[in-house]
């Protein structure tokens, strides 16, 4: 039981972390933004006393909140509530290019996607393994020369 109660313990302090960083990463943004949480809580359809309860940490914004505050402040719901420092979301660092090519892969079968991730890595291994050579040269030329 005693495991079970250190357990629990430990969720709710997770929480309540999660509910604190939520408040102030909320706080952050509407500064940023040049204003205040009340008139951004209001833009959101979200009344003063909701903000006071997040405040006070005696509540926590739903799912369906959570996302329109994410897409408000063009952030992640995961730098919302604290579980990264980085405010976009993956997605946002993948290229046009990249997202291409994952599309065009995803596209096909799993027996031309497995043929298609042998030729890459065959190609790879190639690529890196001539810069090994190459820094292997170099390092043996340079202890030549210091010998």
């Amino acid at each position: 039981h005693k495991y079970k109660i250190v357990n629990i313990f430990s969720y709710v302090c997770k929480f309540c972390e999660v509910k604190s960083m939520f408040w102030e990463r909320f706080y952050e943004l509407c500064i940023e933004k040049g204003s205040k949480p009340n008139p951004i809580a209001s833009e959101l359809g979200l009344s003063s006393a909701v903000l006071t309860k997040w405040k006070k940490g005696e509540s926590y914004p739903n799912g369906e909140i959570l996302i329109a505050i994410a897409k408000y402040f063009d952030c992640s719901i995961d730098y919302l509530v604290g579980l990264t420092d980085s405010r976009k979301s993956f997605e946002h660092k993948i290229s046009v290019s990249d997202k291409l090519i994952l599309e065009k892969l995803h596209s096909l079968t799993q027996e031309d996607q497995d043929e298609i991730f042998y030729m890459l890595n065959y190609k790879y291994n190639k690529v890196k393994g001539k810069e090994t050579e190459k820094s292997s040269l170099f390092t043996k030329q340079r202890n030549d020369l210091l010998a």
